[in-house]
Formats: structure tokens, sequence, C-alpha cells
């Protein structure tokens, strides 16, 4: 799973991903602090203290997003309405 952007809300971290999380996928995050020092490349409190490094850890996985289904939808057919106002696809 790619992460592709980090948002801070508050005291909450959101991590965006490139593909979504399927329904019974399975999620782990971890996360390193990249330095013993305090630093700007760290997630940090509003102080700038370092949160500590996280290892692998399971996530609760409340996704919805129905999983196994790769086929792409197909073009069937198309018309265009009696009154020509709409276009069916």
């Amino acid at each position: 799973m790619t992460v592709t952007g980090v948002t801070v809300v508050g005291s909450t971290v959101v991590l965006s991903l490139g593909t979504p999380v399927t329904a019974g996928q399975t999620v782990e995050v971890g996360y390193t602090d990249p330095t013993a020092d305090n630093d700007l490349n760290a997630i940090q409190d509003l102080a700038g203290n370092d949160a500590a490094s996280l290892p692998a850890t399971p996530v609760n996985n409340d996704s919805t997003v129905p999983g196994g289904d790769t086929t792409a939808p197909t073009f069937v057919s198309a018309a265009v309405d009696t009154t020509g106002t709409s276009l069916i696809l």
C-alpha cells in the first residue's frame, strides 16, 4: 500500500492511500522517527517533540469497499431516448 499524502488534523495524522483498502484486506501501519533529536522531518506535537517510533501495527479495517472485483466496465450499447435529450449507455 502506497501512501500518497500526509495531513495533520489536530492531533490526528491522516494518510492518503494510492489505492483503496478493500473490505477484508489486512492493513498495518508503522512509523520510524527519523532521528533521535527533535527535527522537522518527524511527526511532532505543537511543542516540537517527536512522536515515538511505532512498529508495524494492525489497523482495524472498517472499509466497505468491496474486494476482488478487478474487471473494468465495458461498453455494450448506446441509444438516444425518444425526446432526444438523453443518451443512454
